[in-house]
């Protein structure tokens, strides 16, 4: 038999599929050793990850040593329970299911959209915008962004209404860019640091070993 890969990650869109595709591949900033992977998408989207995730992935616990559910809180159907229990909740459905304390749920508040808003210029080049068009301004003067903030609160309403402005819209491989390309060492969301937690702890980098 062939070993185990040692992830599986079930996601609910293709902007999210994209999203992880992207960050995994930067092992480095990750800091986590290159990983043998695979993203499957679910066809019931945020909801059918909440309801039918730790089901889905039940039948792969031996081909992968761990595994992620990760989804959008908005849209999962289930918008009064904070994100935090429905992780719990759903960790412990997919320990039954077979993972045991190899698997984790990731639910991101409010959605993927979250993400993407950092202080780095990375973000406003790839959403369109040049240093001299001021994006955060400009999202300040809608009404999109409080003052002194960095996120939007409404971050998926705020990408589609900036690239709208410049007159590109919101695709998935933008996902990806985004997390190849911007800077997450200081990114204080909750699912990302829970994220880059459990993929650190799972797979710890090799330090290498100090001369004899």
């Amino acid at each position: 038999m062939n070993a185990p890969k040692d992830l599986i990650i079930l996601v609910a869109d293709l902007d999210q599929e994209n999203a992880i595709l992207g960050l995994l591949r930067r092992h480095q900033s990750l800091g986590t050793p290159p990983l043998t992977f695979d993203i499957r998408k679910h066809d019931g989207r945020d909801s059918g990850c909440r309801t039918q995730g730790p089901d889905f992935l039940r039948s792969f616990h031996r081909q992968y040593r761990h595994a992620i559910l990760l989804f959008d809180h908005e849209g999962a159907g289930r918008d009064k329970l904070p994100p935090e229990q429905l992780e719990v909740a759903l960790d412990k459905e997919l320990s039954r299911n077979g993972w045991n304390d190899r698997a984790r749920c990731i639910v991101i508040a409010p959605e993927l959209e979250a993400w993407v808003w950092s202080g780095s210029s990375a973000v406003d080049q790839l959403l369109g915008w040049t240093p001299l068009n001021d994006l955060r301004g400009w999202l300040r003067g809608e009404g999109l962004l409080e003052a002194n903030t960095v996120k939007p609160c409404r971050p998926k309403e705020a990408l589609k209404a900036a690239m709208k402005q410049v007159g590109r819209t919101p695709k998935a491989p933008l996902f990806r860019k985004l997390a190849e390309k911007v800077s997450f060492q200081n990114c204080t969301d909750r699912a990302f640091v829970r994220l880059l937690t459990t993929l650190r702890t799972w797979f710890p980098a090799s330090t290498p070993e100090e001369p004899s």
